[in-house]
């Protein structure tokens, strides 16, 4: 099953995310797929780390192509998030169509790998203000990411402060 969290910065759209996971995994492993470079996040990443401690999640930190990635059969995984491996794509080769298309390919590749597969991403649409010509290229590619995402997943979940609002219920 393919599913999509999305939720702003602090929804607790990945505290979601890993109890649903929880809950669709109760036999074969999960897995953790970390895409987020410790450069400067050092805090959300212990934060996140400490909430997974001792729930059976294995941690896999990937910050580039996810393509060629073989998770173990009958795993269930937690790719957190769409928005970081995007941003790290983008900003390691040229173009943010190729990235978003090479980031697509890696999630759906995958999809067909394991029995669950939950994608954590973001909203970062909201804010209004002026942004570089850079960000807006990343605010688009991510908006394409997440529209063929949330059209190919089974389960479409937007949280906010922490409470579920499903677009679409597996």
């Amino acid at each position: 099953m393919l599913g999509l969290v999305y939720g702003g910065s602090g929804s607790g759209k990945s505290a979601w995310a890993e109890e649903r996971l929880l809950d669709l995994s109760r036999s074969g492993s999960r897995v953790y797929l970390a895409t987020m470079r410790p450069e400067g996040g050092e805090e959300r990443i212990l934060r996140h780390r400490r909430r997974r401690q001792d729930r059976g999640f294995a941690t896999l930190e990937c910050y580039g192509t996810l393509i060629g990635l073989a998770p173990p059969p009958g795993t269930s995984l937690l790719l957190e998030c769409a928005g970081n491996l995007l941003a790290n794509l983008m900003f390691d080769s040229p173009g943010q169509g190729e990235a978003a298309e090479l980031a697509w390919q890696g999630i759906t590749g995958l999809g067909e790998r394991v029995d669950n597969l939950l994608v954590v991403s973001n909203d970062i649409f909201a804010d209004g203000g002026e942004v570089t010509p850079a960000v807006r290229d990343y605010q688009v590619a991510l908006a394409w990411l997440n529209r063929r995402l949330a059209q190919a997943a089974a389960e479409v979940v937007e949280v906010v402060a922490g409470y579920p609002v499903y677009f679409r219920r597996a």
